[in-house]
């Protein structure tokens, strides 16, 4: 059995976190653990109490004894974000943006990977989202490239293919 033998001053240090208002409701509940493992509770009576199970009411005591006050705080899982690479992508993007012309995601992740920096179009989605950055289009529709003459062509051979209706000359 597992328990938790706190000298005065880490029993001071635990007290002085149950008051802290930045701890998370399952970080509370890590304080609890350890402040009720310490008072002579056993891991399944604290589950019980807690509403957790065993088997985490003694992985979070083990961690306790490892790593001290540390251990009651939520780490997320994974490396740490590499924080130089996304400022590089950013200004990069920023850049490319800046030009006076309308962008796929698919072709500024050509122009990011001409510029040393690889990424996939739905990479640059998901970075233009945090960016906050819009697609930006001086018009909404195709008529300033159409071909005026071609138009007129394809209208009139379509007028031709139309059925005549009965009753109209």
């Amino acid at each position: 059995m597992i328990r938790i033998q706190l000298t005065p001053d880490s029993l001071s240090k635990v007290r002085a976190l149950r008051q802290d208002s930045t701890l998370k409701p399952a970080e509370r509940d890590r304080v609890e653990m350890v402040l009720l493992s310490h008072s002579g509770w056993s891991p399944g009576s604290i589950g019980i109490h807690l509403g957790y199970c065993t088997t985490t009411i003694r992985r979070v005591l083990h961690q306790f004894q490892s790593e001290g006050t540390a251990a009651i705080r939520h780490r997320p899982r994974g490396p740490a974000p590499d924080t130089d690479r996304r400022v590089r992508i950013q200004t990069e993007l920023g850049q490319l943006l800046s030009e006076e012309r309308t962008w796929s995601s698919r072709q500024l992740s050509a122009a990011l990977s001409e510029r040393g920096v690889t990424l996939s179009p739905r990479s640059v989605r998901r970075y233009l989202r945090q960016m906050d950055a819009r697609y930006i289009r001086s018009c909404r529709t195709l008529r300033h490239k159409q071909d005026a003459v071609k138009v007129e062509r394809s209208r009139n051979s379509l007028d031709k293919l139309k059925k005549s209706v009965p009753g109209e000359s």
